[in-house]
């Protein structure tokens, strides 16, 4: 089963996966680097995007499309 998250923007093929949906990756799917998810906004669509980064830190989780 694929997962679908919501992201702000895409830049030179990078996005931000942040909020609720970091959680909820990390802490309940327990998904980690590498591993493949599906990211879509408004303006671009839908893709498919491989886990590059999790900062816990910042929360922020760094994706490739």
């Amino acid at each position: 089963m694929s997962h679908r998250f919501f992201i702000n923007k895409i830049i030179n093929d990078e996005a931000e996966i942040k909020g609720e949906d970091f959680s909820h990756i990390v802490k309940v799917l327990r998904f980690k680097k590498g591993d493949i998810v599906n990211v879509f906004n408004y303006e671009y669509g839908e893709y498919e995007a491989e886990i590059e980064e999790i900062d816990k830190n910042k929360k922020i989780i760094k994706v490739k499309i």
